[in-house]
């Protein structure tokens, strides 16, 4: 997990007091490709390089989720399946 302590002081557009699920553990298995979301953390290089480590075959590849993280979720929650709607 990203520290606060650890984080850029890069400027935010929203300033938020709250504990946020800012975790490794939401990323992205695609065919070839593992999206591994990143902070700005110190850890971000260390979970990118354990996370590859888990699939070999795929390329690891960072998508920074320091704002997305606000939703309550990154890579993994926002690619969940969607229901089929009715027909118009």
């Amino acid at each position: 997990m990203c520290e606060k302590g650890n984080r850029d002081t890069r400027p935010k557009r929203l300033t938020i007091t709250i504990r946020l699920p800012g975790r490794y553990l939401n990323f992205y298995i695609g065919n070839i490709v593992v999206l591994v979301p990143v902070f700005g953390c110190s850890s971000d290089e260390t979970a990118l390089r354990i996370i590859q480590g888990l699939f070999p075959n795929r390329k690891g590849a960072r998508v920074d989720c320091s704002d997305l993280v606000y939703g309550v979720g990154t890579l993994h929650c926002i690619s969940q399946q969607q229901p089929a709607s009715e027909p118009l």
